[in-house]
């Protein structure tokens, strides 16, 4: 896809002000879960709204390369950063370990 032409040998990948819709928001997810290099992406200001979140949300669930992700400016309303969340919370890669 597009975005695999940008995600061969970079640990930190910058998007910003893309206005990324949709489908090239899931091609780029896609991308980055085939790229284990990756652990740094920047998504600033692209408009993604609730259904940006969504498919952040299915990403963010399973991934566990991603340690750094900003999302600033993409509209997201409260819905969205729930899903976000919640898939965050999923993924226990995300969190440290419970030291009890």
């Amino acid at each position: 896809s597009f975005f695999s032409q940008f995600l061969l040998n970079s640990v930190s990948q910058a998007f910003r002000e893309k206005d990324l819709d949709a489908k090239e928001t899931e091609e780029l997810l896609d991308a980055l879960n085939r790229n284990t290099l990756v652990k740094t992406v920047n998504l600033w200001r692209n408009s993604l709204g609730y259904l940006g979140a969504m498919a952040l949300s299915d990403f963010l669930a399973t991934n566990n390369n991603i340690v750094s992700l900003n999302l600033e400016n993409n509209n997201i309303d409260s819905s969205g950063a729930k899903l976000i969340a919640m898939a965050l919370k999923k993924n226990d890669t995300h969190y440290p370990p419970d030291t009890g």
